[in-house]
């Protein structure tokens, strides 16, 4: 992960990935995990859809993706509106 944001070309985007990372960590408690190559994760949910899909995302994330950060909270989890105030 410190690679991965070590690598943000953008240092404005690269900034605001440590400071996002720094806040998820306080608010969640939790320890970031990659999910695929560019979302930094906290959390573990699992979902399932009325079709019967399932499967598992995490609880919070963000991206710090080229053109603008994108956030990820979902809302379908224990202690979720407090997270949502803190956030």
């Amino acid at each position: 992960m410190d690679d991965f944001i070590a690598n943000i070309e953008n240092p404005r985007r690269r900034a605001d990935a440590l400071t996002s990372l720094k806040i998820y960590q306080e608010v969640t408690g939790l320890p970031p995990v990659m999910w695929g190559p560019a979302i930094i994760g906290f959390g573990t949910i699992h979902y399932v859809y009325e079709s019967g899909r399932e499967g598992d995302m995490p609880a919070a994330a963000f991206s710090p993706r080229k053109a603008s950060m994108t956030f990820y909270v979902g809302n379908q989890f224990e202690g979720a509106q407090e997270l949502y105030a803190k956030l």
